[in-house]
């Protein structure tokens, strides 16, 4: 039995003594872990925005109604949907009469009175600053209005301030529509909630359940309609092909160890010979090829964050993206180096497991 001052001195002998295949293995290693980094970091990024485009078209909306003109929605119980910790916003509209606008006297709008979170759930990007009106971009650039305008009103409603909104996310088309706010009145055409994600599953039966309360009957839909050729970007993600790279990469990676290894398995024969034992012989031959493919990994890990950071936009969804997307890289750098290790450590146990004597005398 060797002293484990004499192991660590032979530890470094090696290594000093095998540039060559340390270098061979560090680059293997972090060729395979920046590759693995590189795609999982890609991946998880399409993921976050894609999930976050479909947030702002209104995935999480639900809208409410009833058939009948007669039993509107109650604006009292929509309004008070807020509370609910499940809820980011709700608001409604009921539908009012004409309104004119001196700056288009050849063009009439529709007054929609609005309540509760309406502006917030109109324009999700970029909330609007409070106004006395709200009118989309494109109404506002077919009539040429502009943000912060005053502008005199038909319909008994006087001169107001004009907030122009981006609506584009949630109403594509939003029409000849001046949205005005207003005090809750007795009844609401529509009442919109968008709910937090963790509570989509449970929340349309939820809200149909609290706005009819047995008084009418209340009709809640997704805001985003059923569409068949519209993928959760979730269930994309986790269906992705290159879920299993890690897998792959750590086989790979542990191959190599080990048959740069194999190759030298008559020094592991002399080493047994002079007295060292199985483990120290293992320690000896395999540590420092460990310390490689760990200098590997981390290396490989930095140089993934850095080649995917080269094409990426400094967004707020972005900066999502990067949180999740370092933690699932970092996890299966672990994964990749681990498999690589265990393989390289398995073959070299299995290589010692010959008879020592029988493998020099072949060798001689």
């Amino acid at each position: 039995m060797w002293r484990l001052s004499v192991v660590i001195k032979e530890i470094g002998a090696n290594l000093i003594a095998e540039r060559w295949r340390a270098v061979v293995i560090a680059v293997i290693t972090a060729a395979a872990t920046t590759s693995v980094v590189a795609t999982e970091l890609d991946q998880v990024r399409r993921a976050v925005a894609a999930d976050a485009e479909l947030k702002s078209a209104g995935r999480y909306v639900y809208v409410a109604w009833t058939e009948g003109a007669d039993t509107p929605v109650n604006p009292t119980r929509c309004l008070a949907l807020r509370h609910n910790q499940a809820v980011l916003a709700a608001g409604g509209y009921t539908h009012g009469g004409p309104v004119s606008v001196a700056k288009a006297p050849g063009e009439l709008f529709g007054a929609r009175m609005m309540v509760g979170d309406m502006p917030a759930l109109l324009a999700p990007h970029n909330p609007p600053s409070p106004g006395q009106v709200y009118i989309s971009q494109t109404a506002a650039a077919r009539v040429g209005l502009a943000d912060g305008r005053t502008v005199l009103l038909g319909g008994g409603l006087g001169n107001a301030r004009v907030s122009v909104v981006d609506m584009s996310a949630r109403v594509p088309d939003p029409g000849p529509w001046v949205w005005i706010p207003a005090a809750p009145g007795e009844k609401l055409d529509e009442c919109w909630v968008e709910v937090v994600p963790a509570a989509d599953q449970v929340a349309q039966p939820a809200i149909t359940a609290w706005l009819s309360q047995g008084e009418r009957t209340v009709i809640v839909t997704r805001f985003l309609a059923e569409d068949p050729l519209r993928t959760d970007p979730v269930t994309v993600f986790a269906a992705r092909s290159t879920r299993y790279a890690w897998a792959a990469s750590g086989v790979i990676v542990g191959v190599v160890v080990w048959l740069i290894i194999w190759f030298r398995r008559s020094e592991m024969a002399l080493y047994r010979t002079v007295g060292s034992s199985r483990g120290q012989t293992t320690l000896i031959f395999v540590l420092p090829y460990m310390a490689l493919m760990v200098v590997g990994t981390l290396g490989g890990l930095l140089l993934g964050i850095y080649i995917h950071g080269l094409g990426a936009e400094p967004t707020a969804t972005s900066l999502v993206a990067a949180r999740t997307s370092l933690v699932a890289a970092s996890r299966q750098s672990f994964l990749t180096l681990s498999i690589g290790i265990l393989i390289a450590l398995g073959g070299t146990l299995l290589t010692l497991g010959g008879s020592i004597a029988g493998h020099i005398r072949n060798r001689l």
